[in-house]
C-alpha cells in the first residue's frame, strides 16, 4: 500500500515537468497552450510548477491540446535492459531446507549477494508424477 501511495505520488509530482516540457518541445507559450485547450494561462502555470495538482478533465483539454492522450503523462517509461525474462525451467534453484517449499532465482543477474528469488510451494505427488514421466 505504501509503495503504491508513492507511485502515485511520484507519478503526480512529475505531471506538471512533462506538460511544460510536451509544451516547449511544441514550440507553444503558456498563451497559445491556454487558447488551444480552453485552461487559463495562469492555471497552467501553477500545473507547470506543481502548485496545483490537474483534474481529469483539465488533464484531458491539455492532452488533447498537445495531441497526446493521458496515459502518455502518466505512464512511467521503464528501459527494456531493465527487465530480463528468466523462463520457469531455466531458474536457478536455491537450496532451502523447508520440506515442500522451493526457491529459485526469478532475475537474470546477481545483485552483490543478493539475488531476487521467489518461492514455490511444492507437492511432493505432483513432483514424483512429473518424474515418472
Amino acid at each position: 500500500m505504501a509503495t503504491e501511495k508513492y507511485q502515485i505520488d511520484h507519478i503526480v509530482s512529475r505531471l506538471g515537468e512533462k506538460i511544460k516540457n510536451m509544451r516547449t518541445e511544441r514550440g507553444l507559450s503558456l498563451k497559445e497552450l491556454s487558447h488551444k485547450s480552453g485552461i487559463s494561462a495562469a492555471a497552467i502555470h501553477k500545473i507547470e510548477s506543481n502548485g496545483i495538482t490537474p483534474t481529469i478533465t483539465t488533464m484531458m483539454k491539455i492532452s488533447d491540446a498537445l495531441g497526446k492522450k493521458v496515459s502518455h503523462f502518466i505512464e512511467e517509461k521503464v528501459e527494456d535492459s531493465d527487465v530480463v525474462f528468466v523462463a520457469a525451467g531455466e531458474r536457478e534453484p536455491i537450496l532451502t531446507f523447508k520440506k515442500g517449499l522451493e526457491l529459485q532465482g526469478i532475475s537474470a543477474t546477481k545483485y552483490g549477494d543478493f539475488m531476487m528469488t521467489a518461492a514455490y510451494s511444492v507437492l511432493e505427488a505432483a513432483r514424483r508424477a512429473a518424474r515418472s514421466r
